[in-house]
């Protein structure tokens, strides 16, 4: 597959429907959502959070719920590209969601970071705790897209 043709398909796979797109602070609330487009050739520099939870179907409905606001809270953010969730069906009973954001660079991303843990310690939410209480599995980690592999 040629580069260029790779990097359609690439495109075609990350246009994909999300909750949120290019928000900053003071922008209005996106009231349906909207396509996310990652244009690796132009930002070079994106740089992605990637979440993956599993999750029992009783503790699905109060995790949706904590993904939404901490989505609320990240579009607040300066550099946030947009934010999508992926589900897969799996064993019986099982759930699994990934999560997606990206961000236009690794200050951005930092910074995101700092403001979000700096936001659940003074309202005292404490995500390890949650997560053990929902009995949900997360794994995270940041990521960012190399060139040389597209």
């Amino acid at each position: 597959m040629t580069r260029t043709l790779l990097m359609a398909a690439t495109t075609a796979l990350l246009s994909t429907s999300c909750t949120t797109t290019h928000a900053a602070p003071g922008a209005p609330e996106l009231a349906s959502p909207m396509k996310m487009t990652l244009d690796l050739d132009r930002h070079p520099d994106l740089q992605f959070r990637i979440d993956r939870f599993t999750v029992p179907p009783a503790s699905r409905p109060e995790l949706e719920a904590a993904i939404h606001r901490s989505t609320e809270l990240l579009r607040a953010q300066p550099g946030f590209l947009g934010h999508v969730v992926f589900e897969r069906q799996g064993e019986p009973g099982v759930t699994t969601l990934v999560t997606l954001a990206a961000w236009e660079s690794p200050e951005a991303i930092a910074k995101a970071g700092e403001a979000v843990r700096a936001h659940y310690q003074r309202i005292g939410f404490d995500v390890p705790a949650l997560l053990a209480r929902l009995g949900v599995t997360m794994e995270r980690g940041n990521y960012i897209a190399p060139r040389e592999l597209q």
